[in-house]
């Protein structure tokens, strides 16, 4: 897949069909957040791994944050010890 568009990642939230322009043929749709040409059968599969990448992403973002929330409590109370 390529690189996925952030202005279409509101589609992600809607069915898998929101997702996909038909192209000149029946047989190929086009990916709008990535532009690729997926065969018919197919679109329901490339929907779920732009879902999973995202849903990966998210947790990526959110361990961190908790990464920096922990260094920051860290950097507090080694503030407060020296501070005493």
């Amino acid at each position: 897949m390529n690189e996925f568009d952030p202005a279409a990642e509101f589609l992600l939230d809607w069915g898998f069909i929101n997702l996909f322009d038909q192209t000149e043929t029946s047989l190929f749709w086009t990916c709008r957040g990535c532009s690729e040409r997926v065969p018919v059968e197919a679109r329901s599969k490339h929907y779920d791994a732009h879902r999973r990448t995202r849903e990966r992403a998210k947790e990526r973002a959110a361990g961190k944050v908790k990464q920096a929330r922990i260094a920051n409590l860290a950097r507090a109370r080694q503030a407060k010890k020296a501070a005493a």
